[in-house]
């Protein structure tokens, strides 16, 4: 199975915000990111929503097993890194309204 070069040329400010959400869900957070997908039809209805923002091409096998790997060892070495938020359950308790007074806890004597 072949893979697409994805790379995103032109700037989400002013675009409809369904194709921020498609660019977004593609994993591009910079202009000039390059990403390879593997060549299926959900990834091409996805570039053909925003082919106004983006430049692909196909790639063979052979060069694209490398770039795939590596976009996915970035990807997982920025998890290991910290930057994912407490899985749900694990976070502190939330804090008060932000008209309400805030609660004085009494020191024990």
């Amino acid at each position: 199975m072949s893979h697409l070069r994805v790379r995103l040329v032109k700037s989400l400010i002013g675009q409809q915000w369904r194709a921020r959400r498609v660019v977004e869900g593609m994993g591009f957070t910079k202009l000039q990111q390059t990403r390879t997908f593997p060549d299926n039809p959900s990834i091409r209805g996805m570039i053909r929503r925003v082919n106004h923002l983006l430049t692909f091409e196909e790639v063979p096998d052979a060069e694209s097993g490398a770039t795939a790997n590596s976009a996915a060892s970035s990807v997982s070495a920025g998890s290991a890194a910290g930057s994912e938020p407490a899985p749900r359950g694990t976070a502190a308790a939330p804090s008060a309204p932000s008209g309400a007074a805030p609660a004085i806890a009494k020191e024990a004597e």
